[in-house]
């Protein structure tokens, strides 16, 4: 960020701050993030990157959803979604559709959760985006528990196959999470 700034390269001093402020966020340490989110925007925003700026209002929602601040989270995660379309970035719109219904589901609206999720297998299949269609599959896994289990454990396998084939980080809470559908299923059976 130093060097960037020595530069005079303000594009490189954002992705800086971006990337700094995901590390912050990964470590717990959610308002260190959303502060450097916050010096991140500003310099997308002077520059006119409406994908840095995208990425960034995401971060922020994804901040805001962690402190259970879910009205700025859905109203972060929202410009971000619309900046995608404007671009026609496909690829960021399954991204942001997904943290859309992460919030959801963390606000406790399930079918407002389920929609963006369903909404991100249209747009990530049609471009072969196999991160979010896993990330897609696992929301609907979660967002479907309660409701429907028998549904959430068939997504669940969905992105379990997937994130296996992509060696995701998340394959292994993915697994205790099917082991938790098949014990549950197991007990409503009379099998346990």
């Amino acid at each position: 960020m130093a060097l960037y700034a020595d530069l005079d390269a303000p594009w490189g001093e954002a992705l800086s701050l971006t990337s700094l402020g995901s590390v912050y966020a990964r470590l717990g340490r959610t308002a260190e993030a959303l502060d450097h989110h916050r010096r991140a925007l500003d310099r997308y925003r002077g520059i006119g990157d409406p994908w840095g700026e995208a990425l960034t209002l995401t971060n922020i929602g994804t901040g805001h959803r962690q402190l259970g601040q879910f009205g700025d989270a859905v109203r972060h995660h929202a410009r971000a979604l619309w900046l995608a379309r404007r671009t026609g970035d496909r690829r960021a719109e399954s991204e942001f559709l997904n943290d859309l219904g992460v919030t959801y589901h963390a606000a406790g609206c399930h079918e407002a959760s389920r929609r963006r999720h369903r909404r991100v297998l249209n747009v990530a299949s049609a471009i072969d985006n196999s991160p979010q269609i896993a990330r897609a599959h696992q929301g609907l896994a979660h967002s479907l528990a309660e409701d429907d289990p028998g549904a959430a454990h068939d997504h669940g396998r969905r992105a379990l196959a997937i994130q296996g084939e992509l060696t995701a980080p998340e394959t292994s809470e993915l697994i205790s999470r099917l082991a938790t559908f098949d014990q549950d299923r197991d007990r409503r059976q009379g099998l346990l």
